[in-house]
């Protein structure tokens, strides 16, 4: 098994737009406590698909992002625009995965 990033389209079904052209996943325990530590900034049309995280945490965190919640369905749930470093966003109601 490769430990290669995965990368995925996000596509906005209704309005037939894109919302993200390159999406890392992030489906094992370790991606997902990882998240976007690592990364120094996250530039237009890349994002991080965390599975199963109903919940984020933007502890030491160097940058502000925006954060997506959606339903196992592929619905968004809940938008959380310019979430800040050291912010947490607790169990968003009907969410699975968060971008």
């Amino acid at each position: 098994m490769s430990d290669a990033p995965q990368f995925v389209r996000v596509e906005n079904v209704t309005r037939g737009t894109t919302v993200c052209e390159q999406v890392r996943v992030a489906s094992t325990s370790r991606d997902r406590t990882v998240g976007l530590l690592r990364t120094p900034e996250v530039k237009p049309g890349e994002g991080l698909w965390i599975e199963r995280s109903p919940s984020i945490h933007m502890f030491f965190m160097p940058y502000a992002i925006d954060a997506v919640f959606v339903s196992k369905a592929g619905r968004v749930t809940k938008v959380v625009a310019n979430l800040k470093p050291w912010r947490v966003v607790w169990w968003a109601r009907g969410a699975r995965d968060c971008l």
